[in-house]
């Protein structure tokens, strides 16, 4: 809408009755401020943006990207913890390095991609200031907004979720890393330049009639 010329109204939440209703957007006024140079950037990382999956790429994130990342997730009602390099892992008894990947095949490896590669440049846990529905969809807001800006910088994440699901496990790394809010993802940062397209499911398959 922006890109259109208007100014997006937005709606979160907007009826009770209706559980998978997120979010009602419409278009508001017309001819509003352009768009500015950072939103033109991110418009155009939209098609390659991803979750990664597999090697990073060596080299250090550029200048101001991490402090461009956690105002993203400020902006959109969440918050973004790093973990210093080390501690997070050596807290819970891993080696420092990439967080093993889902295995959604009961072990055989198949979906598998290679870990090797350089290890992730930045590990964070993205904080919600509680765990309900609208928090939950001010997570996903944030996401969205920190992976769009992070591809506008050839950057990509790696996301797990899997050791936040026990809220045992939950709340044992909640107390060891000493945050403050409800953790809902956990995230590895890195360079990488190509990668492998996502199948997608058809609209119809995911919308209701």
């Amino acid at each position: 809408m922006r890109s259109l010329g208007f100014q997006p109204v937005v709606e979160l939440l907007p009826d009770p009755a209706q559980l998978r209703l997120l979010a009602r957007a419409r278009p508001g006024r017309w001819r509003c401020a352009p768009m500015n140079a950072l939103e033109v950037r991110m418009l155009a990382a939209v098609p390659h943006r991803h979750t990664h999956h597999g090697p990073f790429e060596p080299g250090p994130l550029p200048a101001g990207l991490l402090p461009g990342l956690q105002n993203d997730a400020f902006v959109e009602g969440a918050e973004l913890a790093f973990i210093p390099p080390g501690l997070g892992f050596q807290r819970l008894a891993r080696p420092a390095g990439r967080l093993p990947q889902r295995d959604f095949d009961l072990g055989r490896s198949l979906g598998l991609l290679p870990a090797e590669g350089a290890p992730p440049a930045a590990t964070a846990i993205l904080l919600t200031r509680g765990d309900h529905r609208a928090d939950w969809l001010h997570a996903g807001q944030a996401l969205h907004r920190m992976l769009v800006y992070a591809a506008s910088n050839w950057v990509f994440a790696s996301l797990y979720t899997q050791p936040l699901e026990a809220a045992a496990v939950r709340d044992l790394i909640r107390e060891r890393l000493g945050l403050h809010g409800a953790p809902q993802i956990i995230l590895q940062f890195g360079r990488a330049s190509t990668t492998r397209a996502t199948a997608r499911r058809a609209v119809t398959d995911v919308m209701e009639p």
